[in-house]
């Protein structure tokens, strides 16, 4: 039995189930976005200028 199948008698871990699902959303989010930009900067010159511009 893994602990994962231990938790889903244990109503204390939904808690902390709840707060991974939460922080797996932002995480998901957070890397959709930064592709998004690596996709627009990967086909577009002033993208990559401007994204520079603010780095350096």
């Amino acid at each position: 039995m893994t602990n994962r199948d231990g938790q889903l008698n244990n109503p204390a871990a939904a808690p902390a189930d709840r707060q991974r699902d939460a922080h797996r959303a932002i995480a998901d989010a957070w890397l959709r976005h930064a592709i998004d930009g690596i996709r627009q900067m990967h086909g577009n010159e002033d993208a990559r200028r401007e994204v520079a511009t603010r780095i350096f």
